[in-house]
């Protein structure tokens, strides 16, 4: 999407809500304030659910910020990688699970990836002393 302001246009990009809903929920349960929440996302709670739902890059870079001020935790990333609070298989396993290789999934990743997270893109590195 892309927004004319006077001369200039400036083009939004958004993300997959599924992050932001799982950080979400880990703040909730950490006992932060939903309307904190809600005015830092420009969105309801509810809408993270949504299937197709994408939000803002913007909105989600400060939920990322204020999740890390609210916890104090600079693995916070890590430490809900480790521990999925969604039950559902995501892109990422559907991908490798329906892969031959690691690194052909890792290629499938990279391809769809841009797909549902316009803002953020990934690089692979190959080492061919270690192929």
């Amino acid at each position: 999407m892309t927004i004319k302001s006077g001369k200039s246009r400036v083009k939004n990009l958004f993300v997959n809500s599924s992050t932001a809903k799982v950080l979400c929920e880990y703040l909730i349960q950490k006992g932060i304030n939903n309307e904190l929440l809600i005015s830092t996302l420009a969105c309801e709670l509810h809408e993270l659910e949504l299937a197709d739902f994408r939000l803002n890059i913007s909105a989600y870079h400060a939920l990322w910020s204020l999740a890390l001020s609210f916890t104090s935790d600079e693995r916070l990333g890590l430490k809900l990688a480790q521990n999925p609070h969604n039950e559902e298989m995501g892109l990422v396993a559907h991908i490798f699970f329906n892969s031959p290789t690691l690194y052909e999934g890792l290629q499938q990743y990279q391809r769809y990836y841009s797909l549902v997270n316009e803002g953020m893109h990934i690089e692979i590195h190959n080492d061919d002393k270690f192929t």
